[in-house]
This record gives C-alpha cells, structure tokens and sequence, in this order.
C-alpha cells in the first residue's frame, strides 16, 4: 500500500508549505493552527502577509491575530507592489486573497516563486490559502469550465484543489487522473488544511481532513 510520505512529496527545504483550503484564522474552523504556527515558526522573524489587491475584513483580523501571536508588527504586502524577488525572511509567510492567475502572475514577473522557495529552503513556513493554495501542485484548474495548466510544481503530480469536497468531481481532473502517471488530486474544503514538514511529516492542521483521489500508477 502506498505510503502517506510518497504521495504527498514536496520540494526540499528545512521549513513547512501548508494548504488551507478557506481563508485561515486562529481557532474556531482551524483549532490547531494557532499551536501548530508556533511550533513550527521562527517567532524571532516578522511575520509577513502577502494579498492579492486590497485586503478583506477577515484578512485583517487574522493579521490582528497572527500579530498578537508574534508579539510584533506583522508586515502586509500587496503582490502587485513586488518585484525582483525580494527576500522575505524565514519566519511565517501568509498568502492571502486573489485568484489562481495573481498568484503565478507575481510568481513568474516579480520573482516570487525564488523568494518563497528561498524562505522554505532556509527553515521558514510558508500558508496559502485558498486561491494561493490551488497553485502549489503541478497543474491548476482555476474555476469551472477553466483549462488544467501548469502550477508551481512544488507538490509533483498534485492538482490543488482548493474548497471542493470531491476532488475528482470535475472531467479535466479525472481526466488528468487517467493521463498522467502518480498523478493525485488534493480536496481541501474551506475547514481543510494539509501540513507539509520537512522530515516527510503529513499532518492535518484544520477541523476537516483533506480529500485525496489517486491517479493512474499507484501501488
């Protein structure tokens, strides 16, 4: 039977990648996450929120929150004001907001795919929410109707899909299932987040578990 740690394979790095599959907040939906960020963050490093446009009322309490948390002056950056891949840090790192596109957009122009990847690398903890979280695998399906293209690849052969219950409920991701070996399809409903640690640690941060349907290949 295939193992939890080879489906769930990662790009290397001493730090974690979390997926949430709603906009996160400390307790209620998510009663680990609070403890597990304390855990598994640097609280000696800024924490660093990054939005997709203007932020939402509930983005700004859980900065509030995540303020209080650190003790210290958490940093929100719009994605639009980035450029040449700046350094971010290795403490906590929030994606918040936006759509599919915004993320890879500023990923691709501003560099922010080789910051983020340098903040992992270096032991920090990067939180996508949502839309941020879709493009973490190595396809992308936007929105109904939408084409597969391609994600970051930081998860191989995943196709995040972010708030949806059945992850194979749509034809282009059984179709990617069927096409493509050791493929797999990630569901996190809006109270799902899926944990990934360095030592090859699959953990559930949130009050929901995340939906998991396998492509052709696996044992």
């Amino acid at each position: 039977m295939t193992a939890p740690q080879e489906v769930f394979r990662r790009i290397e790095g001493e730090g974690w990648v979390v997926l949430a599959g709603g906009p996160p907040e400390l307790g209620r939906k998510y009663p680990l996450l609070a403890e597990r960020l304390v855990e598994h963050s640097d609280l000696s490093q800024i924490g660093l929120v990054l939005t997709a446009g203007s932020p939402t009322a509930g983005e700004l309490q859980f900065v509030e929150e995540v303020d209080v948390l650190f003790n210290s002056n958490v940093e929100v950056h719009s994605i639009d004001e980035l450029a040449g891949a700046p350094e971010l840090g290795r403490g906590l790192i929030a994606l918040l907001g936006g759509r599919p596109s915004d993320w890879l957009t500023a990923c691709d122009a501003a560099g922010l795919d080789e910051s983020l990847l340098g903040s992992v690398t270096d032991g920090g903890l990067v939180l996508a929410s949502q839309a941020a979280s879709a493009c973490f695998g190595s396809w992308t399906l936007p929105g109904p109707g939408d084409d597969v293209f391609p994600g970051l690849a930081w998860l191989p052969g995943a196709i995040v899909l972010p708030g949806e219950a059945d992850p194979a409920e749509r034809e282009e991701v059984r179709r990617l299932l069927r096409d493509r070996d050791h493929s797999y399809a990630i569901g996190l409903p809006p109270a799902a987040i899926l944990a990934l640690g360095p030592q090859g640690q699959v953990e559930v941060w949130g009050g929901e578990a995340p939906r998991v349907a396998l492509g052709k290949g696996w044992a």
